[in-house]
């Protein structure tokens, strides 16, 4: 990858790969074959010995997760107090950064340039990206997906074989274009306004406006009720919503299915 930092860089060097995207699909896909992940439900114990870092559970301030290289290994620390989903993902998020060099702190002090900042997010991705190639395996999560009904019953069943939460799920279904589905995170501001946080969904997602089912949702309405009498989509609509936690604040996670016809 020319021009690019040498930490960026290092992923090259594991895999012969067009992007460092999929790089570090190829490097999930062999730390996962090396560590014999057979089940849906990932062994992080197994995938933290085939990375050489030992996991520590304690109290840390101002994160939920570091890696710290030690010699020939290194110490995973994540926040014990943070559900075991969250602290799976975290793990799993941390050995991302094994792939990187271990020198995670050796960037430069002061302000960071907007190349440092660019390659810092780059990085902080591709480790979400990773955790998300080794909690749910494309090989062992597509079939069931498309095995399943899509509905929120589905994604919480889905989410429950492999130890995550119900949005790494969402996020990793509509990643990989498995579903008719979006994802959305909002939460009540001033006059019970909804304050948009973000939004994700695949490219067979049949749109309509999300400030109405916002809206619904904060009033407690029946908000699967005006979104299967869309107009947009027509059939087989529904969203399903429930409250969780989110930068410090009570959010409300909502999940859209479209277009989704009904089995016989």
């Amino acid at each position: 990858m020319t021009g690019c930092s040498h930490r960026i860089a290092n992923i090259y060097a594991h895999m012969d790969s067009p992007t460092p995207w999929d790089a570090a699909s190829k490097l999930a896909d062999k730390m996962l074959r090396l560590s014999d992940a057979r089940s849906p439900e990932i062994n992080i114990a197994d995938l933290c010995s085939v990375f050489k870092v030992r996991l520590e559970l304690t109290h840390l301030e101002g994160c939920i997760a570091r890696l710290t290289a030690l010699g020939s290994y290194y110490v995973a620390e994540v926040e014990a107090s943070d559900r075991r989903t969250r602290q799976r993902f975290s793990v799993c998020h941390e050995l991302g950064h094994t792939f990187f060099g271990n020198d995670s702190d050796a960037r430069s002090s002061g302000t960071p340039s907007d190349r440092e900042r660019f390659e810092y997010d780059l990085e902080e991705r591709l480790c979400n990206f990773i955790a998300a190639e080794l909690l749910m395996p494309r090989a062992l999560f597509e079939p069931l997906v498309q095995d399943c009904f899509p509905c929120f019953d589905s994604l919480t069943m889905l989410a429950r074989s492999f130890g995550v939460s119900i949005e790494a799920a969402a996020r990793r279904i509509i990643a990989l274009e498995l579903w008719p589905m979006a994802s959305l995170a909002f939460s009540a501001g001033r006059d019970s306004r909804p304050l948009y946080r973000w939004y994700k969904s695949s490219r067979s997602y049949q749109h309509i406006p999300i400030f109405p089912i916002m809206r619904a949702i904060l009033a407690e309405e029946n908000a699967s009720g005006m979104f299967s009498d869309s107009p947009c989509t027509g059939r087989g609509n529904s969203v399903e919503y429930h409250t969780a936690k989110g930068r410090g604040e009570d959010q409300k996670r909502a999940y859209l299915f479209s277009g989704v016809r009904h089995r016989a």
